[in-house]
């Protein structure tokens, strides 16, 4: 996996983190990675969890990704 993502970095693409997980989880797994993403999105008081789009619409606002050319992994 930290392969992959290192190579999607360097094709300039934005790395995003939406999950349903604790955000003191997601800290952890991201401190082993060593890979600074551009924001990291967890439950709380504005944004449901998944399946809730809440969190995905507010990532993708964030990044100010072209809505027109929306490239983006949901998994």
């Amino acid at each position: 996996m930290k392969k992959t993502l290192n190579q999607l970095l360097l094709k300039n693409k934005i790395l995003s983190i939406v999950t349903s997980k604790k955000k003191s989880n997601v800290k952890i797994l991201i401190k082993k990675l060593g890979i600074n993403f551009f924001s990291v999105n967890c439950p709380n008081y504005k944004h449901k969890g998944k399946p809730n789009p809440d969190s995905l619409i507010y990532c993708i606002k964030k990044s100010k990704i072209n809505k027109n050319k929306l490239d983006v992994s949901y998994r």
